[in-house]
């Protein structure tokens, strides 16, 4: 009688982060001489330092490198490219907020470097800064238009901010001016998805392919198309199975197909989907989501909880189907009040959903409040709930 469905929990920074093609620094200068630790240099000019770091960058010796440009600025504040190189090194170390540091240090000395304002707008975006990163790229773009690598992270940034027009609109110019790179179809396919612009999303996805056959991301966007949004899981199954072969340490491709397998009632393989997933990414919200509903639709009630807890930990925003779902495992422990509560706030979140009212409903029959039952049943009835409709004709009642 009790009604759910299985809701991603939209990944899309996490997708996101896997195709930032080309976002990791390219600084304006040649890094290249011969090797050497700092520790056993004395008596070098900024010059002689700044070109030992280069080298050591070059052999990715990043923590070294940053001690060669820190001497080269001590000698002289104003060598613009020491600190664009330093702040390349630190993003190679993920100290993303050193390297914005150390590019906002170049760019008031030389304010006219669309590389760097890109460099930037790059660890700006890894920070979560999204907006600040699109400021950025639109620096970049006004001083060099051509600059494909900051058209597309534009688009990637505003489609990280939900505005996935201005990302294709990016991801446009990204393509205009390098049409052979098939990353760039997969972001704006990435972004006609979210669109629910499905016949789009499968063109510029497939072009990728066509352009890349090894391209992982597409296969998995692909499968996302079909499963999320056109409800084709069988071949969403064929374009998952692709992206695993092609990349099994991505974990995106095992969290969409084990919500396939828990579509087709393949408990079992959505289960170990779900664990791969959760391996390589712990904070993979919406594989926490999918196990937690398997666990509950086999009885499991105890884990299915667990898992949506983690759920709703991990997840920015997460959906009323969340709260709905965990609601019904408490139903099925038979903790009614809890159930309500997580109803309760399903609904606040989605106020037009018939099912949540329709599962709200039998909680209160269960706990003997049949009015506040029959009042959950005729709202869903009126939000056109054929089920409750009939329940409710069934009674001679009116809704």
């Amino acid at each position: 009688m009790i009604r759910c469905g299985m809701q991603k929990v939209r990944t899309l920074t996490i997708f996101l982060a896997l195709i930032l093609l080309a976002l990791s620094c390219s600084p304006s200068t040649d890094k290249s001489s011969s090797t050497s630790s700092p520790n056993t240099l004395e008596g070098l000019d900024a010059a002689q330092w700044y070109e030992k770091g280069n080298s050591l960058y070059s052999s990715k010796n990043y923590v070294e490198a940053v001690q060669c440009y820190d001497k080269a600025i001590s000698l002289d504040r104003r060598l613009s490219d020491a600190y664009a190189s330093r702040g390349d090194a630190h993003f190679n170390l993920k100290d993303f907020r050193l390297a914005v540091s150390d590019y906002d240090k170049f760019i008031e000395l030389n304010p006219n470097s669309a590389e760097i304002f890109f460099a930037r707008g790059q660890a700006r975006y890894r920070l979560g800064d999204y907006r600040q990163s699109i400021k950025d790229c639109d620096s970049a773009i006004e001083l060099n238009p051509n600059l494909v690598g900051a058209h597309n992270l534009r688009g990637i940034s505003y489609s990280a901010i939900g505005d996935d027009m201005e990302a294709i609109r990016s991801y446009d110019k990204a393509i205009e001016l390098a049409p052979s790179v098939a990353v760039y179809y997969v972001n704006r396919g990435a972004s006609n998805s979210h669109l629910r612009r499905h016949q789009q999303a499968i063109n510029d996805l497939e072009k990728a392919i066509e352009l890349n056959p090894n391209e992982a991301n597409a296969y998995t966007f692909l499968g996302r198309v079909y499963a999320f949004y056109m409800g084709n899981h069988e071949e969403a199954i064929k374009d998952l199975d692709r992206a695993i072969g092609l990349n099994p340490k991505d974990p995106a491709p095992y969290e969409v197909r084990g919500f396939c397998y828990g579509e087709l009632g393949d408990y079992q393989q959505a289960i170990r989907d779900c664990n791969k997933a959760i391996e390589l990414n712990p904070k993979l919200a919406g594989a926490y989501n999918t196990r937690g509903e398997v666990y509950r639709k086999l009885g499991n009630f105890q884990q299915a909880i667990k898992d949506l807890d983690k759920t709703i930990e991990l997840s920015p925003k997460p959906p009323s189907t969340v709260y709905n779902n965990r609601g019904l495992a408490f139903a099925g422990l038979r903790e009614y009040e809890r159930a309500i509560r997580d109803y309760d706030k399903a609904i606040d979140l989605d106020p037009n959903k018939d099912v949540i009212y329709w599962n709200r409903a039998w909680a209160y029959s269960n706990m003997g409040n049949d009015s506040r039952a029959i009042d959950d049943m005729k709202i869903a009835a009126r939000l056109g709930m054929k089920q409750a409709q009939d329940y409710l004709r069934s009674r001679k009642l009116a809704w």
